[in-house]
């Protein structure tokens, strides 16, 4: 026998500038007859606070726009317990403010003090102590604007006094029985409505208003690339969380949301959080216990933010360095995504996945999205069924024995079938064949790109085997045609169960009922040393060294002068590449870590001078140059190019630094190979690929701290004319073989 978390929820939404509206599911302890009404400190115009209850759309409270202290006050009928509130503010909100209570609506004692608010800011305030009172009110002494004040909505969580038992009856509330039991006794219970909306995953910014989350029983919240909280901090993300994890146990089931994000190497939303090499760079190390070591890091810094679920690892193997998503696969082979992505998905979910430093993996995106024609993002992979299981398919076999909670369906055609509506490949070869019984998930607004009508698009992909829909807007649109479809016929009921049977279970596997919220514990942990030092180790081994003449490395750290050059020596961003803080990344110093100028100017002696040009110049009376050569970040769709190469400014650099008569080591900064410039234009070349944050690992390559174990995960080209090229291939002659690298004598 146990106890189940209560939460008594009243919920206020003020509209300043526009209405005043009352929202969201109420406790029968608590309703909107409890509340006497909501007065402030002043007001304007015809709004009258006193009016906050009336029901009329076109009453309203504001703040004044004069001197501060302004507050908004509200009082209940009734005696009420508080352990904790949400204030979502508008962008005119308050930079410090109390909130206080009293008993006689005169007395009034703070029982919390905020002092740096930010605009547009959504903050759960747990109160150092459960509060009785009859008067509330958020006092407000300092604005972030010059204008009044604007509260969207406050959520008030009573106290959680004299819980009952969980009743045994109600299965599905009952840690102590299996999960099979508690998933059918839960499924047993919901209408089709909720049913439909437990397939349903939104975009957290089209969650408005939240209460939408409970009222049609919302399945799953995501960020996409660069959606998360105003303030990106580790702590605003877990405040983000547990908010729209609070609307979720507020429907009538208390059925938690499951949280995902594109946590493809490292937290990489997040800022402060390490940042880790990108797969292509990880196939080079060819150690999975370095890949499932990194990935158990990722998963304790993800959940330390709350959230439950990574869609990572990809697996892809590219066969056309020109598709944009190359970095995101390990190599060209089969065998490289496969070891490497049985280690990402052990590092992720570790042994329980109701342990709290635990995630969900995503192996993605099944099936055949590397091997597209041209190498074009959403391309069509013509091929035969043999080549497709030959090299396409072993890694979700792999992984899916593995134990992987989730895969996701990829954009792509196979020979011109789209994917999302491939039942032969989603029902009978995934779960039928390779046995996976878990959460089958879409892209993003996926299914629309299917043919027909949007029911007809729905019915396809449902019937196919989809069972979480990526439709990140139109959730209602969604839910609503997937009930007629059920209701006409053209879905069985059947399957619709199975598919929330799956996503229950993981559910339950995630121990969600029983822990809902973020461990803020965890939160240290983001981006902590021991952290940086792994991925340091992760920059190291994905190192490939691929020319060494005149053994000009491992430089001397006490060497007289070395002449840095290209902007890429110098950018985190770059050197992170996409998918990492923004969706396609973006250059500068956007998050924290250590630049390739950085390590080496930490690594060299005192006596060393380290110089550095963007563009080359200056070199001259240098021992040696090093030049960066990088693409730019990019990441899905927009990083498909035809010609391969990179900026012209980093080439004249490089000419600059050759012309200077010095030794010439060139760092090739790249989410794919590249074509370079004649080998007479350098003396050594090392593919760093994108390396993350922690660019001291390549210092430690260079001055011999490390010597280089990496090996190509990618056939390197000679010009374009050779791309695509993979091994195996007829007249095979790279620049640079699959599986070659060099080692310091």
């Amino acid at each position: 026998m146990g106890c189940f978390k209560k939460f008594l929820s009243f919920i206020v939404s003020v509209f300043v500038f526009t209405n005043i509206l009352v929202a969201g599911p109420v406790s029968q302890e608590i309703t909107i007859s409890d509340v006497a009404g909501m007065k402030a400190s002043s007001s304007e115009g015809d709004s009258k606070a006193g009016f906050a209850f009336d029901g009329k759309m076109d009453t309203r409270w504001e703040s004044t726009h004069g001197v501060d202290p302004s507050w908004l006050q509200i009082t209940f009928k009734k005696q009420v317990k508080l352990s904790s509130l949400n204030i979502a503010w508008e962008k005119a909100s308050a930079k410090v403010y109390r909130v206080q209570i009293s008993q006689d609506g005169k007395n009034w004692r703070t029982v919390a003090l905020i002092n740096d608010g930010e605009e547009a800011e959504e903050r759960l305030i747990k109160l150092k102590q459960h509060i009785s009172t009859r008067h509330l009110r958020i006092y407000c002494q300092e604005r972030t604007t010059q204008y009044g004040y604007s509260i969207w909505e406050i959520t008030f969580n009573p106290e959680e006094v004299n819980l009952p038992e969980v009743d045994t009856k109600v299965l599905y509330k009952n840690k102590n029985l299996p999960i099979e039991k508690r998933v059918e006794d839960l499924l047993s219970r919901m209408t089709l409505k909720e049913k439909v909306g437990q397939m349903a995953q939104i975009d957290r910014v089209n969650a408005k208003p939240m209460k939408d989350i409970a009222d049609w029983g919302i399945g799953s919240v995501l960020s996409g690339g660069g959606s998360g909280p105003a303030e990106n901090t580790p702590l605003e993300w877990a405040k983000m969380y547990d908010l729209y994890q609070s609307y979720a146990l507020k429907s009538r089931l208390g059925i938690p949301i499951i949280y995902g994000v594109d946590a493809v190497h490292g937290h990489n939303n997040v800022k402060g959080a390490v940042i880790f090499p990108h797969n292509i760079g990880m196939g080079c190390t060819r150690n999975p216990e370095l890949m499932e070591k990194a990935c158990r890091i990722t998963a304790i810094e993800v959940a330390a933010t709350g959230i439950d679920w990574t869609f990572s690892p990809c697996i892809a193997v590219p066969r056309d360095e020109k598709w944009g998503r190359t970095y995101e696969g390990f190599g060209e082979t089969a065998e490289l995504n496969e070891i490497m992505g049985v280690a990402a998905v052990k590092g992720y979910q570790g042994s329980n996945l109701a342990d709290g430093k635990t995630i969900l993996a995503c192996p993605k995106h099944f099936v055949g999205d590397g091997g597209t024609t041209g190498g074009i993002d959403q391309g069509n992979t013509q091929c035969s069924e043999e080549i497709l299981r030959s090299i396409h398919l072993p890694a979700y076999k792999k992984t899916v024995d593995a134990g992987a909670g989730s895969v996701m369906v990829s954009y792509s055609s196979w020979n011109g079938k789209k994917m999302h509506g491939h039942k032969y490949l989603l029902t009978d070869v995934l779960k039928k064949e390779l046995g996976f019984k878990y959460l089958l998930v879409s892209d993003w607004k996926a299914i629309e790109k299917l043919p027909g009508t949007y029911d007809v698009q729905m019915q396809n992909a449902i019937n196919a085997g989809i069972d979480m829909n990526m439709i990140p807007d139109d959730y209602k649109k969604f839910i609503n045609s997937l009930t007629n479809l059920v209701k006409t016929g053209k879905i069985p009921i059947s399957r619709i169960d199975d598919a929330v049977r799956r996503i229950l279970t993981v559910k339950f596997k995630l121990g969600l009922f029983e822990n809902p919220y973020c461990d803020r514990n965890l939160l240290k942990l983001v981006g902590c040393p021991e952290h940086r030092t792994v991925a340091r180790e992760c920059v190291r081994q994905s190192c490939v060294l691929l020319e060494n003449r005149n053994k000009t490395l491992p430089l001397s750290k006490k060497i007289k002068r070395i002449h840095v050059a290209g902007i890429g020596a110098n950018d985190i961003g770059i050197q992170c590449g996409g998918w990492t803080i923004e969706w396609q990344g973006k250059s500068g110093n956007i998050t924290q870590g250590t630049t390739i100028l950085g390590g080496i100017r930490k690594t060299v002696s005192k006596e060393t001078m380290v110089t550095y040009s963007v563009d080359g110049t200056g070199a001259s009376g240098a021992s040696v140059g090093i030049v960066v050569l990088a693409e730019k970040p990019y990441a899905e769709m927009k990083g498909d190019k035809q010609k391969l190469e990179f900026p012209q400014s980093d080439i004249n650099a490089l000419r600059n630094l050759k012309q200077s008569g010095i030794p010439v080591i060139v760092i090739v900064i790249s989410g794919r190979p590249i074509p370079l410039p004649g080998r007479n234009m350098y003396d050594v070349l090392v593919a760093a690929w994108l390396p993350g944050t922690e660019g001291q690992g390549i210092a430690d390559v260079i001055f011999g701290d490390y010597n280089p174990t990496g090996k190509l995960s990618h056939s390197w080209p000679k010009d374009m004319s050779q791309v695509p090229i993979n091994y195996g291939d007829k007249n095979y002659k790279p620049m640079y073989e699959y599986g070659f690298g060099l080692r310091y004598e």
